[in-house]
């Protein structure tokens, strides 16, 4: 069978009356391209009628910029990450740009080849997200990426340039949400093995202060043996089993807390799932938060209190941030450090807090 013969910018300029340069200005949307509408019209027509498709190899070569960016996500699996990733996406259309989404292996060393065989790709830049694997810090030191990047949602203590959801409000809301229903033995549950929650124990400790609220060490649960290894498959026993035995072991001490706050919507809901197990009602005996305001919890009984993460705006916010860079002048390492922007979450309220009950 003989090949049809792969339809040129040529082809097109020739049939249509007109130069090779205006075609190009035409397909590229240029606003400086002097044409007319019955030009323009014509001019599409026949891209349309030769079912003409650009050459975004060459098109790359000419201006540098093939509008693809590259996401780095460390986890597909999760709800969180995966929502965040299809807030990208819808915005990525709105914007104009492609993205292409890949999974980074989990040592320093195969991350490091991964992005030299990345850098090789028509990739304008790039979305880092969260900060579970270190990625960020690991391609900082090896000074492999060249082109720009932005972290989403890898915590506040990473440098620029990010975007992420003010964290440090978050716990405060919930804290001070807890505190007007009425509680004052307010329990944390968190893990500091996960980087992203490195730091969410001296942010509660700065909302309890803030409301003048001790802080009781037996209440600040550090679940540290949960490891976030979502490449395991042993992941779900030990994220899920492990919160729920610490609710349990909080509400069988001798003075225990009227509610928990949970750093992530599965701990709060392998909380409720715990206390449930053994006669604990959720929220009549105690009130459980999250944080996250992930898809799990609207689907478990009683519906989750949480406090949402402005997905959509965080994902805007990424790709213009990154859109911006590009637009830039190449910038010292400093002033792509100083960039950040900060999103306030808000409070979601539904069924898993109430007041406390009178012991």
């Amino acid at each position: 069978m003989a090949k049809h013969k792969k339809v040129t910018i040529n082809d097109i300029a020739r049939e249509a009356g007109v130069s090779i340069g205006l075609v190009s200005r035409v397909l590229n949307d240029d606003d400086s391209a002097r044409v007319s509408p019955e030009t323009r019209q014509r001019i599409l027509k026949v891209v349309e009628k030769r079912s003409y498709s650009a050459n975004l190899f060459a098109a790359a070569l000419r201006t540098e910029r093939t509008g693809i960016i590259g996401v780095l996500s460390p986890n597909l699996s999760g709800t969180f990450l995966g929502s965040l990733t299809m807030a990208l996406q819808r915005a990525a259309v709105g914007q104009g740009v492609e993205l292409l989404v890949a999974l980074p292996k989990s040592d320093s060393q195969g991350i490091a080849s991964q992005f030299e065989w990345m850098q090789a790709m028509l990739f304008d830049g790039f979305l880092l997200l969260s900060n579970v694997l270190d990625y960020q810090d690991t391609i900082r030191k090896l000074q492999i990426i060249e082109k720009p990047y932005v972290s989403v949602c890898a915590g506040l203590h990473m440098q620029g340039p990010l975007v992420n959801s003010d964290d440090v409000l978050a716990l405060q809301i919930a804290t001070d949400y807890l505190y007007e229903l009425g509680h004052q033995r307010i329990a944390f549950l968190y893990n500091s093995n996960w980087p992203l929650e490195r730091n969410y124990n001296d942010y509660f400790l700065h909302a309890l202060d803030a409301r003048q609220l001790p802080a009781r060490p037996e209440l600040l649960i550090d679940i540290h043996d949960a490891p976030y290894t979502p490449q395991s498959p042993h992941f779900q026993d030990t994220w899920t089993i492990t919160p729920a035995k610490a609710a349990q072991g909080l509400m069988r001490g001798p003075n225990p807390p009227t509610a928990i706050l949970c750093s992530n919507d599965g701990f709060a809901v392998a909380c409720i799932k715990g206390l449930m197990r053994m006669g604990v009602r959720v929220p009549e005996d105690v009130s459980v938060i999250g944080y996250n305001n992930e898809l799990i919890s609207t689907l478990f009984y009683p519906e989750l209190t949480t406090i949402r993460q402005p997905l959509e705006e965080i994902a805007s916010t990424s790709i213009g941030l990154l859109r911006s860079i590009l637009g830039e002048e190449k910038l010292d390492r400093s002033e792509m450090a100083a960039i950040r922007r900060i999103i306030p979450p808000e409070l979601v309220e539904r069924e898993s807090c109430a007041p406390p009950r009178a012991r």
